[in-house]
């Protein structure tokens, strides 16, 4: 089954991506899900380095604050586990890219790095219900559908 996996997240003062936001939908685009996960540990643990860069982050890019989310990131590696598994797997971003291997080790992922930066992509007009009055934010729901109407022009 061929995948396409958007996420957003965060970086910890160890340079470790937390995901806060995770899509995934079929080349076709007829199946879809879409997740907000749960922060691993409380923002009061993090350095203030690192709070302020969760906040610009936050205010400039995703719009998901750190506190936001409904399943924790075990939840949602044993939901996306046998999903990924034999998929391939599409996603933009090498970092992205790298993160689904390590994580997930999948058979096969492809960083779509010939597409154009996701910015530049014709939107989906499609969002998830917490980006619905945030359009001008990075929706990873939106990003995922954004990849599956460029792939399939």
């Amino acid at each position: 089954m061929d995948l396409f996996v958007d996420f957003q997240g965060f970086k910890d003062p160890s340079n470790t991506f937390i995901v806060k936001e995770f899509a995934i939908a079929t080349s076709d685009g007829m199946l879809l899900q879409h997740w907000l996960v749960r922060s691993p540990y409380p923002i009061s643990t993090l350095d203030s380095k690192t709070i302020r860069q969760c906040n610009w982050t936050t205010k400039y890019h995703h719009g998901v604050h750190w506190t936001d989310g409904d399943i924790t990131i075990q939840s949602l590696h044993r939901q996306l586990q046998p999903l990924l598994l034999n998929a391939v797997i599409y996603v933009k971003g090498l970092e992205k890219a790298n993160y689904l291997k390590e994580t997930f080790r999948p058979s096969q992922v492809y960083e779509l790095s010939n597409y154009p930066s996701l910015k530049d992509l014709e939107t989906s007009n499609v969002y998830c219900i917490f980006h619905r009055k945030n359009t001008n934010k990075m929706c990873a729901l939106n990003n995922v559908l954004k990849l599956v109407q460029y792939h399939n022009q």
